[in-house]
């Protein structure tokens, strides 16, 4: 089995014999250990993302609990644990307020090692804990948003307790004005009684199954959906709530009827086929036409991205030169961009830039690849794939204060983030999940990363 990771802490103390002996200890009880003398050092060491703070209250420059409180404060740094340590401060008041401002846990020197390491280990325990849930909460919360299927929750009174932003686009209705409510906010009374008289029968059959359900839609129109509805259990075995998994099959019920209206219309169509096949050559001809078409409106695209390159990036035609273009193309309002789209009223994908052919098409829509791959910079290894090599390479493009991307791979989470400081320097967060291994390109060079959490400062 692989050894533990080593965990850092940073001690914070400005008594250089106490800060001493707290960091010997903790060394020989195997923690890696950084040191800082004063607030505003601390802060600063901070932004390397230690496992741990260890944080004196009384400080020369500011307190430990306004140290606390900037760290909780602040994005990069809020889940970071924090163990306050004084031996000035030890009432039970100070101890209270310690802990209300944000500290995961509190102690009074002088204070016992073994005390001392088993409290920094129980607190970082908990907040690897705390970081699992954390991302399996992320993760099922975007499988239900980004689920094309309704997914609500209701508890036993039929007020909902969950409604995703499928149910909203069906309903019509924002989920904060649901939530809390029963059916009969969404569909008409009679529609609402029976779709609450099923999830009552549900409940108290026990079991998961499937049933059909036919609700007026926030167009009018009546939808028809197969729907998985089952009981919530708690951990005794009792239904606290009802969760319902709607699939809108409304298009394909309307097509089966039209295809049994055409099954009838068959002799009709045999009749009507010396027709057919001449309008089949002139569809032929059309397509034969368009296709000459399609192969001109490329050389439209690729002229107006020289005609940006020539203008704005000649300096940057490197690969992170190709970043930058990207970002300039999605956030320009001028032409061409999705922007300059936008200003002149577009709702939909345009074929070419100019807007003189189709207004609903895909030729430009692949940006969000650039933005996960070119700005964030996490891309998989082509020669080694499965990610058990990844590669980062982030691009700082200009007018960005940060960009951020994860995945899940299947040695686990590896994720990057960077935002750039006040000073213009870049603060870098690279994730490497166990069994991997990974390659991060900078402007500087490139550096091979083990597993583990990596946080460095670029520039």
């Amino acid at each position: 089995m692989p050894e533990p990771r080593r965990h850092t802490v940073l001690v914070v103390n400005d008594d250089d014999a106490g800060r001493y002996s707290v960091a010997r200890m903790l060394k020989a009880d195997g923690f890696d250990v950084v040191e800082a003398a004063t607030g505003e050092d601390g802060l600063r060491r901070a932004r390397d993302l230690p496992d741990l703070v260890l944080l004196d209250v009384n400080l020369p420059d500011i307190s430990g609990r306004e140290v606390c409180a900037h760290l909780k404060a602040d994005p990069w740094t809020a889940r970071l644990p924090v163990v306050h340590l004084s031996a000035t401060y030890v009432g039970s008041d100070h101890i209270a307020e310690g802990l209300e401002g944000g500290a995961d846990a509190y102690l009074t020197q002088p204070v016992d090692p073994r005390e001392l390491v088993a409290t920094l280990r129980a607190v970082l325990r908990l907040g690897e804990l705390e970081r699992e849930l954390h991302d399996k909460a992320v993760l099922l919360d975007a499988v239900v948003q980004g689920s094309l299927d309704a997914i609500y929750v209701k508890d036993l009174q039929g007020r909902y307790l969950l409604f995703n932003r499928a149910a909203e686009a069906v309903t019509g209705k924002p989920a904060a004005e649901v939530i809390g409510r029963d059916d009969t906010v969404l569909f008409p009374a009679d529609e609402a009684a029976v779709v609450m008289r099923t999830d009552r029968e549900i409940v108290w059959g026990g079991e998961t199954r499937q049933v059909d359900e036919h609700v007026t839609g926030a167009d009018g129109e009546l939808h028809h959906f197969v729907t998985t509805k089952g009981p919530l259990l708690d951990a005794d075995g009792r239904a606290y709530a009802c969760f319902g998994i709607a699939h809108d099959v409304t298009q394909l019920r309307n097509a089966d009827a039209q295809a049994r209206r055409l099954n009838d219309e068959l002799e009709s169509r045999v009749e009507r086929r010396t027709a057919e096949l001449a309008r089949a050559n002139r569809e032929l001809e059309q397509f034969v036409y368009s296709m000459a078409h399609d192969l001109r409106t490329p050389l439209r695209a690729i002229a107006g991205f020289t005609q940006l390159v020539a203008e704005d990036k000649a300096a940057q035609l490197d690969e992170g030169g190709r970043a930058d273009l990207a970002w300039a193309v999605a956030s320009q309002r001028d032409y061409p961009s999705w922007g300059d789209w936008i200003r002149q009223g577009a709702t939909t994908l345009w074929e070419s830039w100019e807007g003189d052919s189709s207004r609903i098409h895909h030729m430009f829509s692949d940006v969000s690849g650039f933005f996960y791959k070119e700005i964030a910079g996490l891309k998989p290894d082509e020669a080694d794939p499965g990610f058990r090599t990844i590669r980062f390479a982030p691009h700082f493009a200009e007018g960005l204060s940060w960009a951020e991307a994860w995945h899940e791979t299947p040695f686990g989470r590896t994720a990057i983030r960077w935002d750039r400081l006040p000073d213009a320097r870049i603060q870098l967060r690279v994730e490497v999940p166990d069994g991997a291994s990974a390659a991060l390109r900078l402007p500087d060079g490139e550096t091979r990363l083990s597993a583990g959490i990596h946080a460095l400062t670029v520039g």
